[in-house]
């Protein structure tokens, strides 16, 4: 908000500064000056008005009239709006000629600050804000404003008028039947507000209940959003997921380990203080199922086919996808600089010490092995994930993406670890092998005995996964969508279908085309496919956001290179007891 301000004042200032600073090549004309003289004191109110009535008219096209007549009120009787108007033309740096006799402010969201300071000038200003965002296109034209009207009064010292503005549109109850998109978006959109201006508003929450009601009452109903059927469009309760993730996600499984007061506990290595994944881990019980595709299903690929009896021992599996805020834990205790977590497989201590991608495992398809090339040439660090500076993608509640095959094991050797602390509770410690999930256990948790096409049933339903045809274009919060119905209610997995590619420790082999693990040779590759010391291509599983709904089967088994590191491409991790029977 200041920033505008400031910004502005300097536009002003250059404005006012041109009646003394003559240019030889470009004087000011005498009417210049007069215009300058006349509205020294009454142009940045005159302003407001402009952005007010643009806005109130949903165009950033001002007519010359329009501004002529708005002026008018601002300045002495005897002067000529003309004047004031070609100056614009010529000289002002606020606004500049658009079509024809038109005008614009120079940004968009000058227009919009503008039009918010206007509004602070009402009497009944909160109303006026309500009213104009309750009406056609209100959003598209007013939810700026309303943003910048909310840091306007918390810059100006108003935190109880901001804090009242918020409280506007979030209600005490939300109620599945009643609360209708308008409501979710005005609801977001004080969301929004709110998570912008945390910083300024975090005294406050000691020294003000309302506020913290506020909070919390924000906190539950985005939980909600996320965990209720509401009929809401899929982007708009994505949306919601997305400010959760932001304002913090405190459901189990998808940050870090809290205490009874909510509040993270924090271990500590070589001086070195980090938080801890809480991992919401899913018994899969030991069961035989029939992996792949029938010789009949169109869209099944060649090593997908033949089907096959497969049994499965026992294992924990991660609810979701290993998401932002759990890897993040990695980063921050010094992942990348500890090579102890790198030295199971010795190509992943290979890779962090920057060697480069065999690409021959690509010579059979020169046409990917170019993609992969172009990709890699772009890699600028291996000290983090690809994206992790990049906002689309990482937000806390989302999947992480952007990791090798290598950086997943390294958080997998990681993680063994630090579950085993004592600072870890009883109830959340493990001591496992911690590690990527083998294709057969993947395929079997997503799909259970049933056989089930996709994670969520047999019918193809953009409503139940975040694939292309949902056109979310991104990454979602975890367990966004239902859970998959392979096993019972508490058994429940979620994005098994849809939102990333998940690797798994399964060797494809070292040919893009065809796998050297065919399906036909099951029991006889059994004892070394999921092997981790070989340098191949990596079977993944599940389907990406942005990919053909094809890829969201359960038998579907595709590959990439281990060094790829994609926003298609996460990660969940499993570990098995040997004491089980």
């Amino acid at each position: 908000m200041e920033l505008y301000k400031q910004a502005l004042d300097l536009m002003l200032e250059r404005w006012t500064q041109r009646a003394y600073d003559e240019n030889q090549d470009y004087p000011l004309e005498d009417f210049e000056r007069k215009a300058l003289a006349e509205t020294a004191s009454t142009r940045w109110e005159a302003l407001q008005k402009v952005a007010f009535d643009a806005n109130r008219r949903k165009t950033l096209e001002i007519s010359g009239e329009k501004i002529k007549g708005i002026f008018s009120d601002f300045l002495p009787g005897d002067c000529n709006p003309r004047n004031l108007l070609d100056f614009v033309r010529y000289r002002s740096g606020i606004l500049k000629p658009g079509k024809g006799d038109n005008f614009q402010f120079y940004h968009r969201s000058f227009q919009d600050y503008l039009a918010a300071l206007a509004l602070t000038d009402l009497d009944d200003w909160q109303d006026k804000m309500e009213e104009l965002l309750k009406g056609g296109d209100g959003l598209e034209w007013w939810g700026e404003v309303y943003l910048l009207l909310v840091s306007a009064k918390i810059y100006g010292n108003s935190k109880p008028d901001a804090v009242a503005l918020m409280r506007r549109f979030i209600p005490e109850t939300l109620d599945p039947v009643d609360f209708d998109s308008q409501r979710c978006a005005l609801l977001l959109l004080a969301t929004q507000a709110l998570i912008e201006q945390q910083k300024q508003l975090k005294p406050y929450y000691q020294d003000n209940e309302h506020y913290r009601k506020l909070h919390d009452i924000l906190e539950k109903h985005l939980t909600q959003l996320v965990e209720v059927e509401f009929r809401l469009p899929v982007t708009v309760l994505a949306e919601a997921g997305k400010w959760l993730g932001e304002f913090g996600d405190c459901r189990p499984g998808i940050s870090v380990i809290r205490d009874i007061n909510n509040i993270p506990l924090r271990a500590e290595t070589g001086g070195i203080q980090y938080g801890i994944p809480d991992i919401d881990w899913v018994k899969i019980p030991k069961g035989g199922f029939s992996m792949g595709s029938p010789d009949d299903d169109n869209e099944a690929r060649s090593w997908e086919i033949p089907i096959h009896p497969v049994t499965v021992e026992p294992f924990y599996m991660s609810r979701y996808p290993v998401t932002n805020a759990q890897f993040g834990c990695f980063i921050e205790a010094g992942g990348y600089r500890n090579e102890q977590y790198w030295r199971k497989p010795k190509s992943a201590l290979a890779w962090l010490q920057g060697k480069s991608a065999d690409l021959s495992l690509l010579d059979d398809n020169l046409e990917i092995k170019k993609i992969y090339e172009d990709w890699l040439s772009q890699e600028k660090t291996r000290e983090q994930p690809w994206f992790w500076d990049q906002r689309k993608w990482n937000n806390p509640n989302h999947p992480i993406v952007g990791v090798s095959w290598y950086e997943a094991l390294a958080f997998c050797n990681w993680l063994n670890e630090c579950l085993s602390r004592e600072v870890v509770p009883d109830t959340r410690r493990i001591s496992a092998d911690v590690r990527l999930p083998t294709e057969a256990e993947w395929e079997y948790a997503a799909r259970g005995q049933a056989g089930l096409r996709y994670a969520w049933g047999d019918t193809l339903d953009n409503l139940q996964g975040n694939y292309r045809d949902t056109k979310l274009e991104g990454t979602s919060a975890v367990g966004l969508f239902l859970a998959g119905k392979a096993f019972d209610d508490e058994t429940r997995l979620y994005d098994m279908s849809g939102n990333v590619w998940e690797w798994t420790a399964s060797r494809w082999g070292k040919s893009v085309s065809q796998p050297d693990f065919m399906y036909s040779n099951w029991a006889q590759d059994n004892a070394h496919r999921n092997d981790l010391n070989t340098i191949e291509l990596r079977v993944i599983r599940g389907g990406p956001w942005g990919d053909d709904p094809v890829y969201l089967r359960c038998a579907a088994r595709y590959r990439f290179h281990p060094d790829f590191r994609s926003d298609y491409v996460g990660f969940r991790v499993v570990f098995s007891l040997a004491a089980e029977d």
